[in-house]
């Protein structure tokens, strides 16, 4: 499952609205071996199939470096 922008924003809100302005944790895997505040963002370029994403490139130039044919799609990265 993919999530915007937009839609992580109206669901933060929601949360905030009954919750409070709470700190932000993240799990460091899948399987929640592990946690860390939420960071920082970063915006990515990516190839995405049947909704994973195998590997990212830091610009767009890069991206067009390694696959020449593919449209890339840009995606915020979180980092913990």
């Amino acid at each position: 499952m993919s999530m915007t922008i937009g839609a992580l924003i109206e669901r933060l809100q929601w949360d905030m609205k009954k919750h409070g302005d709470v700190k932000i944790i993240c799990s460091k895997d899948s399987e929640g071996n592990g946690y860390n505040y939420l960071r920082g963002v970063d915006f990515v370029y990516a190839i995405e199939e049947d909704y994973e994403i195998e590997y990212v490139f830091d610009s767009e130039e890069e991206f067009t470096e390694e696959y020449e044919d593919g449209e890339p799609k840009k995606f915020a990265l979180f980092y913990v």
